[in-house]
């Protein structure tokens, strides 16, 4: 049998990662491969991809008056951190050397924190701008199941299309943003 190989391109650039300070052990991040090794769990990822798409979408439109497109999301990853396994989302500046974007989402807020968490947070609150509302509101919440090209779809990122729901984006964005969010760990489903 011919081993596995892969592809890949050497590129330059600047990129953004967001892990949660403190992460529960009872999310089931991994599942086991039979093959050996651990993968990401396919619903993690699901709402890792859908944060991230979120994020960007918030950033370009709110912040920087840019083309979604200008970013990549980069599948998220499990990081070993103090002996614990941390997801981390990954965001990348599209053009080669970067354009600055993702330098921008890392650079200190007038609070001293990074930018990005600024903007999960602005994207939870439901503050002017907010997808939020339009998520939630009336027809949206009832017509759109996981996402659709009023919220998460774009022609830009159709290669995770069939990944995206901004329900578990919204979930991840929660879990990144508050340490005590147990996502109905605990039997609340409520917010």
């Amino acid at each position: 049998a011919t081993p596995p190989f892969f592809l890949s391109a050497h590129k330059v650039t600047s990129s953004l990662t967001i892990e949660p300070n403190i992460l529960s052990k009872d999310y089931l991040l991994e599942r086991g491969n039979p093959s050996g090794g651990d993968t990401l769990n396919p619903a993690f990822k699901a709402g890792a991809i859908s944060a991230c798409t979120l994020i960007v979408n918030f950033a370009s439109k709110e912040l920087f008056d840019v083309d979604p497109d200008e970013f990549e999301i980069l599948l998220p990853r499990i990081k070993a951190r103090n002996g614990n396994r941390v997801l981390s989302l990954q965001i990348a500046d599209e053009l080669v050397n970067g354009s600055g974007l993702c330098n921008e989402l890392a650079q200190p807020d007038r609070n001293g924190e990074p930018r990005v968490l600024g903007v999960i947070r602005r994207i939870l609150s439901g503050a002017e701008g907010s997808p939020l509302d339009e998520l939630v509101a009336g027809d949206h919440a009832r017509e759109c199941l996981t996402g659709c090209y009023k919220c998460l779809h774009r022609y830009g990122n159709q290669q995770y299309h069939g990944l995206l729901d901004w329900r578990l984006g919204m979930e991840v964005l929660q879990i990144l943003s508050n340490p005590n969010f147990r996502c109905g760990i605990d039997g609340n489903f409520g917010r």
